[in-house]
């Protein structure tokens, strides 16, 4: 018995060596065939795979029993090993790398060429296994011929984004690819996983599949995004401690993944599935909490655990397939289904091609417009890889499905992985270039070969100097200039140059042929003025290139900027990382003009993302959360934006260094300013508007911030030249670390303000009792609009009005060029509207940021405006300026003041009601409302109607109650000298206006608006005064 222990005791032990062994063994090869594949430029995964096809296949002639029993191990690995082990991590790394700003802008062209493309091009592939080559129900039924459609059209994900970096693909299309290559890569795995539950459980069919697959989608959702939370929450408590960072990244995939797939914790969920929801969730949320002197090494981590799973997969994959096929012979594979890979590899490049053509019609009605050569591009570059792989061995080790099934599915899988990636994997670069869809373009590479040029020359005049100096006489200067790689440089500058040369030449050739085939250029041919057309279309092309080289250099200095603010702490990683997105946006059209800052826009300006997070701030549980992502949200903006306008600026002081032509830098310098003015008119007409504790506790982090950096240099400093012990140094350091950190987790504190205290605020309400506010209040609601969103339309019904408690709105009147009013905090939006008694809005007021306000029924504020003096008083001050605007021939002269001499001459007026059937004298007043008689010169009264000013002495007889502004006799000199300086400068303006207004017309404007609103409720003081 003792025995019988001790030998499985030492078997065991025997395994875990030999599995130990066969790993490290494993990423010793690797990393030798990595160094081999730089030279021989095809791709790593490639030749690992077919070195352990080789291997594989040699299994019965290999004697060394270490080597043999590795192998053996490797191939009794089951798939759900391999799943657990190998494939969650390469997974998480795809989803966690993803640029999710870019990605999210995309989405919806991502979703129709993930699902819509995915089904067209696995049931062409289907149609070509059983008609095309003939493959019968003993090898593929057409359930399982439709499934190998969708285990074949998924990509690996990784290899085919490392392949468009290499190639300098567009930035837009790379992002496009990875969206599209993660979401098909979770649709085949949710799909193959609950295809092989019904073939195991022998029931259920198509509709049983699509029901558990969207089960098994929500579920591991959940979990991803649930386990995303907490690491959300764990990553601001690990500080700057990278070690527990990379420890929170990997442990979290892996618990993802056993949560998911251990059926004691929740139904069905699927463990690669939850792991991709998992990156993809901390792609968003958490990647952006991380430090930045945590980032580096989280990256360099990952990258190994990248090609060591995938060093892994490839050989443990390698030796099972050349065991499999090669070794032992399948007795169900025969020469011709070879000969069928091959076609199979064209039918499923047909099949993806054909089913991006269906689908360009609706990615061209969404979004940004998809040409054919993208789509070619978008088939051409899929290579097959890890993935296939894992997924094929499933197939071939499950025991419910057929021997002749399983080993013709993997004969086939492992004919396409090897075949994309030799022909599409090592091609692809060339493919980018003749589709027109690189970055690279004649004007760039220009640029690089100029600069190794400068390289060049600098490596001389050091050499030149070194032997003017007499520096060492027994020096072999020609070894000197070998080794400092001058000569290699020099071979590099004449082959780039050639290929340039050879570039220029196709495209010329190409623009001739095309030009030709113009109507212009034959009418000039008919003209028989060619010589002077060739000679316009060199100066074109040759001042486009110079533009393009330009561009391209600034977009290359802009980056070393931002890197400079990078590193002088005035901007974070992440915001970093987005700045140089921007100028990569930029380089992928660096023949068009910069747009750099629409990309920075459709980051930030997300109305309805902070609409939905500004309204949960007030919900108890949830307000925490969302209070503190809206402020990541736009504290990440403010420091993204101000550092963008900050490095537009000092590029625009260094074009005027650029030794190009005057012109083309003005072209480039308009470009910047362009992006640069937008930036700021967001900055400050919308983040510093709608959110300014938000602003104020931004500004009063980085003053914080600043002061922590100086005390930072300063102890390195005195450190370095040990005027501190090492144990009081790391104590000082930790602590300012603790500050650093509590500095970072500081957030505003949104007041939760209801409407009564807001109303309470408003000069308007001053002289309400509570009981009555109370009352108001309570009838009263708020309304948060957007940007350039209308909160009042001209010719509407007026139903409320408002009174801004956030953010800021533009007043605007159609029928007046120069009536613009901008409503600030606490301002009332068109209360001329009250004093008027307009049934319909007379002026449009667009928010000009988040605004959020207090909407008041008109009728209710209109009844308490007829019972309170204070409220009529204070409306018809607000509304002066309206009315000089609305009505410029009666309200002259204030028709021809600003608004601030207006605001000015408020000061001198007071407000009164006159009562009806009296005759009084006035000097100077502005009648408001109400009906009188002037008297004429012949000593007869004429009938007016208000608004009116009157400037000279004159008698009127009072007919209703009029409101009335009255000046103050004693500041009339005041008065009139305001004006004369006011009309001097706007003399111009009212000349246009007076030619375009008439009292008449301006009133005809008006329409059914000007109309009286039928009262509910009597003029109470004004029935009195009539008595």
């Amino acid at each position: 018995m003792v025995e019988n222990q001790d030998h499985q005791h030492h078997a065991e032990t025997a395994y875990v060596a030999t599995a130990i062994f066969f790993i490290f063994f494993s990423l010793t090869v690797g990393g030798l065939l990595l160094e081999v594949t730089k030279k021989i430029k095809l791709p790593y995964p490639f030749v690992v795979f077919i070195l352990g096809i080789g291997v594989g296949s040699q299994f019965s002639s290999i004697k060394n029993q270490t080597i043999l029993g590795a192998i053996q191990m490797a191939q009794t690995l089951s798939a759900d090993s391999m799943l657990n082990l190998l494939i969650p991590p390469l997974i998480y790394y795809a989803a966690f790398t993803t640029d999710i700003y870019i990605l999210k802008k995309q989405i919806f062209q991502i979703f129709i060429l993930s699902v819509p493309t995915l089904i067209i091009s696995a049931s062409i592939i289907a149609l070509g296994l059983k008609i095309f080559l003939l493959y019968d129900d003993n090898y593929y039924t057409w359930g399982f011929a439709l499934l190998f459609g969708i285990v074949v059209t998924c990509l690996d994900t990784v290899q085919v984004i490392k392949q468009l970096n290499d190639g300098e693909a567009q930035k837009k299309f790379i992002s496009l690819v990875q969206g599209v290559s993660l979401i098909n890569n979770c649709l085949s795995i949710i799909i193959l996983v609950a295809s092989i539950k019904c073939i195991k459980l022998n029931s259920g069919g198509p509709l049983t599949i699509i029901i558990d697959s969207f089960k098994n989608f929500f579920e591991s959702v959940i979990i991803g995004i649930t386990v995303g939370l907490v690491t959300v929450w764990w990553v601001r408590r690990v500080n700057h401690n990278a070690l527990l960072t990379i420890n929170l990244t990997i442990v979290s995939a892996y618990i993802t993944y056993f949560i998911a797939e251990d059926k004691s914790f929740i139904g069905d969920g699927n463990g690669l599935m939850a792991v991709l929801s998992l990156g993809l969730f901390q792609s968003v949320f958490t990647k952006i909490r991380i430090r930045t002197d945590c980032e580096h090494p989280l990256k360099i981590f990952w990258q190994y655990i990248n090609f060591a799973m995938e060093t892994l997969i490839f050989i443990i994959n390698g030796l099972c397939c050349g065991y499999r096929i090669f070794d032992q012979h399948s007795q169900y594979i025969h020469q011709s289904d070879y000969f069928k890979s091959i076609l199979l590899y064209f039918i499923i490049q047909v099949a993806r091609f054909i089913s991006i053509i269906a689908a360009m019609p609706f990615l061209n009605a969404i979004g940004t417009p998809f040409k054919l050569s993208e789509a070619f591009l978008f088939t051409y570059c899929g290579t097959r890889g890890a993935l296939q792989l894992a997924l094929a061995f499933l197939i071939f080790q499950e025991p419910a499905i057929s021997m002749q099934l399983s080993d013709i599915f993997l004969l086939q899988v492992t004919g396409m992985v090897i075949l994309t990636m030799l022909i599409n994997g090592t091609t692809t670069s060339y493919v980018i270039r003749k589709c027109g869809l690189s970055t690279s373009n004649q004007g760039i590479a220009r640029v690089r070969i100029n600069f190794m040029e400068y390289m060049n020359e600098q490596v001389d005049n050091k050499l030149q100097q070194m032997k003017e100096a007499n520096i060492g006489k027994e020096i072999d200067w020609e070894a000197v200039k070998f080794f400092s790689g001058q000569d290699e440089m020099a071979t590099q500058i004449q082959e780039k140059d050639q290929k340039l040369n050879k570039w220029a030449q196709e495209e010329e050739h190409q623009k001739q042929k095309q030009q030709g085939n113009t109507i212009e250029f034959k009418f000039m041919q008919l003209l028989k003025l060619n010589d002077n057309l060739d000679q316009l279309q060199n100066e074109n092309e040759l001042n486009q290139d110079e533009i393009i080289e330009t561009r391209d250099r600034f977009l290359m200095a802009l980056k070393q900027t931002y890197w400079d603010c990078y590193s002088q702490n005035q901007c974070g990683g992440k915001a970093y990382n987005l700045l140089i997105e921007s100028v990569r946006w930029d380089l992928d059209t660096v023949q068009q003009r910069m747009c750099s800052w629409d990309f920075i826009y459709q980051l930030f300006y997300s109305p309805i993302y902070m609409k939905i997070l500004y309204t949960l701030i007030n919900i108890p549980v949830i307000g925490q959360y969302a209070s503190f992502m809206l402020f990541d949200w736009v504290a990440k903006g403010y420091e993204v934006i101000s550092t963008y306008v900050k490095a537009h600026e000092v590029m625009e002081e260094m074009l005027d260094d650029f030794p190009v032509n005057e012109n083309i830098i003005q072209i480039i310098a308009k470009e910047s300013v362009e992006n640069r003015t937008n930036a700021e008119r967001f900055i400050e007409g919308y983040i510093q508007v709608s959110f300014p504790e938000i602003i104020k506790l931004i500004q009063t982090k980085k003053a914080a911030q600043s002061c922590l950096a100086d005390q930072q240099q300063y102890l390195e400093r005195k450190n370095q030249m040990g005027e501190i012990d090492q144990p009081d140094f790391i104590k000082l350091k930790l602590q300012l670390n603790t500050f650093v950190c509590q500095i970072e987790d500081l957030q505003p504190k949104f007041a939760n303000i209801n409407i009564y205290d807001k109303l309470r605020k408003v000069q308007l309400f001053k002289e309400f009792d509570d009981r009555l506010l109370k009352e108001l209040s309570q009838q009263c609601k708020e309304e948060i609009f957007d940007k350039d969103q209308c909160i009042t339309r001209e010719g509407e019904l007026a139903r409320y009005i408002y009174i801004i408690t956030r953010g800021r709105a533009i007043e605007t009147c159609q029928d007046t060029f120069f009536y613009t009013q901008i409503k600030e905090i606490g301002s009332i939006v068109s209360a001329h509207h009250i004093t008027l008694e307009s049934t319909l809005y007379i002026t449009q007021t667009i928010a000009d940021a988040m605004v959020e306000a207090v909407a008041i029924d008109v009728e209710t504020l209109i009844q308490l405006y007829k019972k309170s003096m204070y409220m009529q008083q204070l409306l018809w001050l607000d509304s002066l300026f309206a009315l000089s605007r609305f009505y410029p021939k009666q309200m002259m002269p204030l028709s021809q003041m600003n608004r601030e001499t207006i605001d000015k001459i408020k000061e001198y007026v007071k407000f009164d009601k006159l009562r009806a059937n009296q005759t009084i004298q006035i000097q100077a007043a502005i009648i408001l409302s109400g009906r009188f008689d002037t008297q004429e010169q012949d000593g007869e009264y004429k009938p007016q109607i208000a608004p009116m000013i009157l400037t000279n002495v004159q008698t009127i007889q009072i007919k209703s109650v009029v409101s009335i502004f009255m000046f103050d006799p004693e500041k009339k000199d005041e008065i009139m000298n305001m004006k004369q300086l006011n009309v001097e400068s706007q003399k111009s303006r009212f000349l246009t206006e007076a030619v375009k207004i008439n009292s008449n017309t301006n009133r005809k404007s008006f329409g059914l608006s000007y109309l009286m609103r039928p009262s509910k409720v009597g003029f109470i003081d004004d029935q009195k005064m009539n008595q």
